[in-house]
């Protein structure tokens, strides 16, 4: 196992096979490879550059962070950008900064303050998310669910057409907007101050992929 503290200065690690306790601040860390799945980095007013890592508990306070590939990651941060070219599996807790990510399978967590950009989904998204925007550009046509409660945000998530899933959607001023062409009902209520739909997507008759939407104050688009 490996204790590193650092204030102030640089450091370089080319690769570890064990655990690896990295205490950041004032200055810069470069990592080629993080073997071993169980990783705790702390970083404060700095910035992190990994090129690979297994799996790793991440703190981040008024920092940056790339990432070119990860397993499974938790992320606790607050007034700092993430960014990622491909993490499996990611937990983040987020207030303030934004986060940038190529490519996931599963991404779960709330944001606050914060804006999210995702170029492509695999399979699932759960997101808990205030005062920000979120972005999804694409998601796999045999994704199994996608859950969002939005409050005072816009969401975009681009679901391929023609995909079939199960639609469960409450919304208080706000929009949202879906192919209904290609919806089959079981509830459509519109009132002046709220929406609420239920409905089965696509021609499968009993989809195992859902949607479930709540949102506030916030337009989302499933399209």
């Amino acid at each position: 196992m490996l204790n590193l503290t650092n204030k102030f200065g640089d450091t370089f690690l080319n690769e570890l096979s064990g655990k690896g306790n990295f205490d950041i601040s004032y200055g810069n860390i470069e990592i080629n490879k993080l073997m071993n799945s169980d990783n705790v980095i702390n970083i404060n007013f700095g910035k992190g550059d990994i090129h690979y890592i297994t799996g790793a508990m991440i703190s981040l306070k008024y920092s940056e962070m790339k990432l070119e590939y990860a397993g499974s990651l938790y992320v606790d941060s607050k007034f700092s950008n993430l960014e990622g070219n491909k993490i499996v599996s990611l937990s983040l807790v987020l207030e303030g900064g934004k986060l940038d990510l190529e490519n996931t399978s599963v991404i779960t967590g709330k944001s606050k303050f914060t804006d999210l950009s995702l170029s492509h989904l695999d399979k699932k998204i759960d997101l808990d998310i205030q005062y920000g925007n979120c972005d999804v550009g694409q998601v796999s046509p045999d994704f199994t669910l996608i859950s969002i409660r939005n409050k005072y945000g816009n969401v975009s998530v681009n679901i391929p057409s023609g995909t079939s899933y199960t639609l469960d959607a409450d919304l208080k001023f706000c929009d949202l907007d879906f192919p209904e062409d290609q919806a089959t009902f079981t509830q459509k209520i519109t009132t002046n101050t709220s929406k609420s739909f239920r409905a089965t997507m696509g021609k499968k008759p009993n989809p195992e992929a859902k949607v479930i939407v709540r949102s506030e104050f916030g337009n989302v688009s499933l399209e």
